[in-house]
């Protein structure tokens, strides 16, 4: 309690400061208090609008509250970096946001940016922040190891690798078959996984 209290004082005198006002919010946080954290962050934003690393843990912060507009999402997200920075995350989650908004084409020019990103392959193909809904679909195009899946009601195809899989799944799937599946982003852009077949 006591190192809240000064942290908070030391805000309160200079919240330009980036470094206490993440540290701050992230105590309140970590006691649950979302609101009070969020009201630090935006304080902070206040004195201090350019700040990337304020952008990038209040959108952090913003995607843990419900009812938040994906709009105001992705503005934070959109100021969290510069394009070519090592703040690989913040550009995922953006070009996440803007999948989930629609903005397929703008998503697909920030994920082609991020597959040069200088990572090691684990790292670039990794699946991180799923989305919670199971989709469905049919398989568009398969290869030796990897296949498209044409998404019910969308206009677009998704990639899913045979890793992310059962094998059980990948040696039974062909053209037109029908599958449900979840989807995850990596560096590379947007997966499906988890697919499953259905009759």
């Amino acid at each position: 309690m006591r190192v809240l209290g000064s942290l908070d004082k030391a805000f309160q005198a200079n919240p330009r400061n980036a470094f206490l006002a993440i540290r701050l919010a992230g105590c309140y946080r970590n006691r649950g208090d979302l609101e009070r954290a969020l009201k630090v962050l935006q304080s902070a934003l206040e004195a201090n609008p350019a700040e990337r690393r304020l952008h990038y843990s209040y959108a952090k912060l913003l995607r843990l509250q419900e009812g938040t507009k994906g709009e105001e999402l992705a503005y934070h997200l959109q100021r969290a970096f510069t394009p070519g920075d090592a703040n690989y995350d913040a550009q995922l989650l953006y070009g996440r946001q803007l999948f989930i908004n629609g903005d397929r084409d703008g998503s697909k020019v920030v994920f082609a940016r991020l597959r040069n990103a200088l990572v090691p392959s684990d790292v670039r193909d990794r699946l991180l922040y799923p989305l919670d809904q199971t989709f469905r679909g049919s398989i568009a195009r398969m290869e030796a190891t990897y296949c498209f899946i044409a998404r019910d009601g969308q206009a677009d195809w998704l990639y899913a690798h045979r890793n992310n899989m059962e094998s059980s799944v990948w040696k039974d799937l062909i053209w037109g078959s029908r599958v449900s599946f979840r989807i995850a982003f990596a560096l590379r852009g947007v997966n499906a996984y988890d697919v499953d077949l259905k009759s």
